[in-house]
């Protein structure tokens, strides 16, 4: 049977007409798979802390979701949510942003073209989250070093970004288990 097949499609991927086509379907899928890679929106995020002046004109330092945009055209964040759960992520709150002013923070919320965007954390939202945790998800966090808590960002694209945030907590009092170590650190002042 493979044989014949064989014999029979020797002679006509030899033939002129298999050598003008050929050429082309292979450039068109290349360009197709090309375009493809192209079009997704190659988009990195990762929370930082910030220095910011609150409402009262105090200097205070904030936890902000930063995501980088690195793909030619501009994109466009439709939803970011707060996830909690170790390794079943599960949805603790549909908006994750503090910003002073109503009228700040409304989506779509753009991100430019080649450029880094920062967008100011709710601590308060965290905090809630982390009185929540189970006994297991401390655990977790302690033998299996995994993360709680998560961002979940959503682009009008299709692109679809979890951030790990457990650094979005305030570091102050943060708990061991979300530091995922053992022991505490000492500060320079107190060593």
């Amino acid at each position: 049977m493979l044989k014949e097949t064989v014999d029979v499609l020797t002679p006509l991927a030899n033939s002129k007409v298999a050598q003008l086509i050929f050429p082309s379907v292979i450039a068109s899928v290349i360009a197709l798979v090309t375009y493809h890679f192209k079009s997704k929106e190659p988009l990195h995020g990762s929370v930082t802390w910030q220095w910011v002046h609150d409402y009262y004109g105090q200097l205070n330092e904030e936890p902000h979701l930063t995501v980088h945009n690195r793909s030619d055209m501009p994109a466009y964040i439709k939803r970011a949510r707060i996830l909690t759960g170790n390794f079943l992520k599960t949805e603790a709150s549909r908006y994750a942003f503090s910003y002073v002013e109503p009228t700040d923070g409304n989506f779509p919320l753009k991100i430019e073209a080649k450029e880094a965007t920062s967008f100011p954390l709710s601590t308060s939202l965290m905090e809630k989250c982390l009185k929540k945790a189970w006994w297991f998800n401390k655990v977790i966090g302690y033998v299996f070093k995994r993360n709680y808590l998560w961002l979940e960002v959503s682009t009008i694209g299709g692109a679809r970004l979890v951030i790990p945030a457990n650094d979005a907590a305030e570091f102050r009092n943060r708990p061991l288990w979300i530091e995922r170590r053992w022991l505490p650190v000492k500060a320079a002042w107190e060593q």
